[in-house]
């Protein structure tokens, strides 16, 4: 069903990871799809806000690469 693909990559949704920036889920975050070969990345926030911290590129990278060896999930 297309509603369970990630709208920026097609991987399915599910799986995606959301990771609070701040530890604060209220706060918001970054979504990384844990596909190995997938550079998805959006920001999240709580009750329709942007989220408080967005990570700079290279802690996004490190987050990434994280969430494709399985750290986070």
């Amino acid at each position: 069903m297309a509603d369970d693909l990630c709208e920026h990559c097609r991987h399915p949704f599910d799986p995606h990871v959301m990771i609070a920036t701040t530890g604060d889920p209220d706060d918001g975050g970054m979504m990384i799809c844990p596909e190995r070969d997938c550079t998805c990345v959006s920001t999240w926030g709580a009750n329709g806000n942007p989220a408080k911290l967005v990570p700079a590129p290279e802690e996004v990278e490190e987050l990434r690469r994280r969430v494709h060896h399985g750290e986070f999930g």
